[in-house]
């Protein structure tokens, strides 16, 4: 996720892809990609070429997030679901079964987004050393389990608001 492409979208109260590829924010692949995963979070809405910020518990806490300093770079939508999976403690064995990973696989990523997770024993979970980003992927898993988003052969789509 391209913060400079969320904080200009934030800043407006959204806009067009346009007007960020004009202004040369970042590549156009870039917008694009940093546009799903803020639509996959619930935290804008995309139609034909216009953002729109949406007015939800999750965009307050991804706001808040942006204030606190942290690093968005990191929030792919890739690495959102992982931790998804995480919210409740897991061995690599369960959480590789989950994801559809190899267990090396699932070792690595375990290696790699450590820095915001816990391990008791064997179990992994997210950390909840940051309140916000905890407070966001608990928001996120609440509405994808109510059932707010589908998901069809080109992406998700909001249908209400959560």
């Amino acid at each position: 996720m391209n913060p400079e492409v969320v904080k200009q979208i934030f800043a407006r109260n959204g806009c067009s892809i346009g007007d960020l590829a004009k202004e040369k924010v970042a590549s156009t692949y870039t917008i694009y990609s940093t546009i799903d995963a803020l639509q996959w979070l619930g935290i804008v809405s995309f139609e034909k070429g216009a953002i729109k910020t949406l007015e939800s518990p999750t965009t307050s806490v991804f706001k808040k997030l942006l204030s606190d300093g942290f690093d968005i770079k990191i929030l792919s939508k890739k690495t959102l679901e992982f931790y998804l999976h995480l919210l409740e403690a897991k061995k690599t064995r369960e959480l590789a079964q989950e994801t559809g990973k190899s267990e090396a696989h699932t070792n690595a990523l375990l290696k790699k987004y450590s820095h915001f997770l816990q391990k008791d024993g064997l179990n992994y979970s997210v950390s909840n050393l940051n309140t916000a980003l905890l407070e966001l992927l608990r928001l996120v898993a609440a509405s994808k389990n109510a059932g707010q988003y589908w998901s069809g052969k080109n992406g998700e789509k909001l249908l209400k608001l959560p």
